[in-house]
């Protein structure tokens, strides 16, 4: 449960805090090595010396410092024969470009591709269906962002599915040159023109280019860019070590924790707002960090 804090002494010091996600003064990482959403944050180092009493840390608002992300991708779809070779009138190859500022997730991406994705099927269809081809639906390419199990937990992928609504039956009869049906398999490509695009999209993984498996690509971000569900080892005595959600707004009400005077360090563990069950493990450059504002309070005596 949460505690109430009652200030009625003169003696008791505020200090003022603010808790980064970022690489400390001295150059080491606040990352745990070994669970990558979990900050270790440090106390001031003379809070310890000020109260023999245990003293009282309120956390107030918890925030995301976010940079302009440039996505810029290359999308192709082909149509390879059972040779594996690709029919070239059927490949749609098109640059796409999104920028992610404060407060935009995934989506924003995805309605830029469904877009230019869709403009490239209006204008290779006018070719097609000029040569008496079969045309490319809309849908043929299904694009989402959703939680997925994986060794055990939950982590977010967006996904570019050729499968979905039942499109495998048509790919078995595309009309191809010289006007025969033939069964043919997308290939799906997606690459990578920004070191943005791998850091958000791919975990900052160096592989340039991402090719379907089973006619299905995928995307791994490591966060999916929504507001955060955090646990701290300062609130173990509420449910699920429940610390607070990430804001865009000023309003949380403060919340305070007795934390023993001889506590050097907190750690916090981030997941995700959309389920809490997926890790937010925040990009390696440190461009996007999470803000956590508190005070300290000394000599508490009247807590409650």
């Amino acid at each position: 449960m949460t505690h109430q804090l009652i200030l009625t002494e003169k003696k008791e010091f505020p200090q003022e805090v603010c808790f980064r996600t970022t690489t400390d003064q001295h150059g080491k990482s606040r990352r745990d090595p070994l669970i990558p959403n979990r900050y270790w944050l440090d106390l001031p180092h003379n809070w310890s010396a000020q109260t023999k009493a245990d003293p009282v840390i309120g956390i107030g608002e918890i925030y995301f410092n976010e940079c302009i992300r440039h996505i810029d991708y290359r999308f192709k779809l082909e149509l390879t024969n059972w040779h594996g070779d690709p029919i070239n009138e059927y490949t749609i190859d098109f640059i796409g470009h999104s920028f992610l500022s404060r407060g935009d997730t995934f989506q924003k991406f995805l309605i830029n591709f469904i877009k230019n994705y869709n403009n490239a099927i209006d204008t290779l269809n006018i070719t097609l269906e000029s040569l008496s081809l079969t045309t490319y639906n809309n849908y043929d390419v299904i694009s989402t962002m959703n939680y997925y199990e994986e060794n055990g937990e939950m982590v977010p992928k967006i996904v570019f599915d050729t499968t979905d609504n039942g499109n495998n039956e048509k790919w078995n009869s595309i009309k191809i040159g010289g006007g025969i049906a033939e069964a043919v398999t997308p290939k799906l490509t997606f690459t990578f023109r920004s070191d943005d695009s791998r850091i958000v999209l791919n975990g900052g993984l160096s592989s340039d280019i991402i090719i379907s498996s089973l006619n299905i690509l995928k995307l791994r971000p490591q966060w999916d860019r929504t507001n955060v569900y955090v646990k701290s080892s300062i609130s173990s005595l509420t449910e699920n070590q429940f610390l607070g959600y990430s804001r865009s707004n000023s309003s949380t009400r403060v919340k305070y924790y007795r934390v023993s005077n001889d506590t050097k360090r907190i750690w916090i563990e981030l997941y995700s707002s959309r389920d809490i069950r997926a890790r937010s493990i925040l990009p390696e450059d440190e461009l996007d960090f999470l803000m956590i504002e508190g005070v300290i309070y000394f000599d508490a005596k009247n807590f409650i």
